[in-house]
């Protein structure tokens, strides 16, 4: 038997217009209702949540945190950076 999906993420329409992602659900016995600007946004959003949850009843937390991907991504964004800037000026 499937569960029900503890998180949901619906398309919704502010007051002002603006069609955002509503993402709904529980965490910790508390109610979570975000919006986010694209759907993407709200599915990562809802992973992390759905971590999170797994994470709070198992009492496991897993060793690369998001702030050390971060890290990490950002320090390839900038070496890539080097590189390009390296090349384009020993080419001329």
């Amino acid at each position: 038997m499937s569960q029900a999906p503890q998180f949901v993420i619906s398309e919704f329409t502010n007051p002002s217009g603006k069609i955002v992602f509503l993402l709904t659900g529980w965490l910790d016995g508390k109610r979570i209702r975000k919006n986010f600007p694209s759907r993407a946004a709200a599915s990562a959003e809802r992973q992390t949540m759905e971590i999170q949850q797994i994470q709070s009843a198992t009492g496991v937390r897993t060793a690369a945190t998001l702030e050390r991907l971060n890290a990490y991504v950002g320090l390839m964004v900038g070496v890539d950076t080097l590189v390009y800037f390296l090349r384009r000026t020993a080419v001329k």
